[in-house]
This record gives structure tokens, C-alpha cells and sequence, in this order.
């Protein structure tokens, strides 16, 4: 879905229009940044899955190295 531009020439006029396109945009960079917060929360949660299971798999845990 493409957003209509948002034109500077526009803003300075402030109009109903101009709002409603700024708008669409907040929108859309509230639901990018929830999908990322998810992304960096599932990558978390993997890894310390990760953590668990081969810390159950004894000495084999320390050819492994994690970058957090």
C-alpha cells in the first residue's frame, strides 16, 4: 500500500487534506515500530530458548558463542 507524498510546499498551509495524509503516515510508523519491538522480542525469546537447551547438553555449550 503506498502513501500519498507528503509535499513541504503543503504543511505551511496547514489543510484537512495535508492532516489526513500526516496521519496515515504516524499510522504507519506505529505499526512498524510495534513490529519490530515484536521482531527484537521474539529474537530474545530464542535465544535465551537457545540458552536453555544447550545448557542441557553439558560441555557441548562452549564451542557456542552469542552475541548479546
Amino acid at each position: 500500500m503506498g502513501h500519498p507524498p507528503l509535499e513541504f510546499s503543503d504543511c505551511y498551509l496547514d489543510s484537512p487534506d495535508f492532516r489526513e495524509r500526516l496521519k496515515c503516515y504516524e499510522q504507519e510508523l506505529e505499526r512498524t515500530n510495534k513490529f519490530i519491538k515484536d521482531v527484537i522480542k521474539d529474537g530474545n525469546a530464542l535465544i535465551s530458548a537457545m540458552r536453555r537447551s544447550l545448557g542441557q547438553c553439558g560441555n557441548r555449550t562452549q564451542e557456542f558463542k552469542f552475541l548479546t
